[in-house]
């Protein structure tokens, strides 16, 4: 996004936030305007807080928010890692 381009790995990025918000219930850098947010992720490389949630699923949200977009996994990639998952 820093470029202005969206890609598969912003949709990837903003997948692991749904995720976080379905898992912990709650609403993340709500502290912050959306502005802030947007440029504190970009420039200090904002991360979610840590929560109690399953270590697979967290496991699972730092992989889709790696700082590298290259790093992150694609949808297919993700598809096998939740179908071990147990809910």
């Amino acid at each position: 996004l820093e470029n202005g381009i969206l890609t598969n790995a912003s949709d990837i990025w903003s997948f692991a936030i749904l995720l976080w918000e379905l898992f912990t219930r709650r609403i993340p850098f709500n502290d912050l305007t959306p502005m802030q947010c947007g440029l504190k992720i970009v420039r200090d490389h904002l991360r979610l807080s840590p929560t109690s949630i399953s270590s697979h699923i967290d496991k699972l949200i730092q992989l889709c928010t790696n700082d590298d977009p290259s790093k992150r996994p694609t949808f297919d990639a993700i598809l096998p890692i939740i179908e071990k998952i147990h809910f």
